[in-house]
């Protein structure tokens, strides 16, 4: 579409900008539930799935006619924002599974020794920062 005015030009832009954006957004919903699947933090950062993505997009971008350095450069920075959001999202689910075996462990341990158990935040900073668990008291 040939554009007659720079208020044109920039309206045109601003609705394109609107529509990578909702597809960002979009896209992250899909990383999130990524970190589902994955069992190790070499399985969030995934070297080999991050250049095949490159290598696809590149394609692509020579395909549409976009420039490909810009396409490759803005892929990498947004999948190294994707794989940092991912490993918040695994390590909040490990720092829950964590939790709740320390939890399953002093219950089990304030049963068979008849202690009473106090529930607690935080281990503190000897512990990391597990939450929901129980201390011994």
């Amino acid at each position: 579409m040939q554009c007659k005015t720079l208020e044109e030009v920039r309206s045109n832009i601003d609705r394109i900008d609107d529509e990578i954006i909702k597809l960002i957004a979009e896209r992250g919903t899909y990383v999130v539930q990524a970190s589902n699947f994955k069992k190790s933090e070499d399985g969030v950062k995934d070297n080999a799935r991050v250049e095949k993505v490159i290598l696809k997009v590149t394609e692509k971008a020579r395909l549409y006619g976009a420039n490909q350095d810009m396409v490759e450069t803005l892929y990498r920075e947004m999948i190294s924002r994707f794989i940092g959001m991912e490993m918040k999202e695994y390590n909040k689910k490990i720092r829950i599974l964590l939790g709740g075996m320390l939890n399953l462990i002093l219950r089990r341990g304030a049963m068979k020794y008849g202690v009473s158990i106090k529930q607690c935040s935080s281990m503190g900073k000897k512990y990391g920062r597990i939450q929901n668990h129980v201390s011994l008291e």
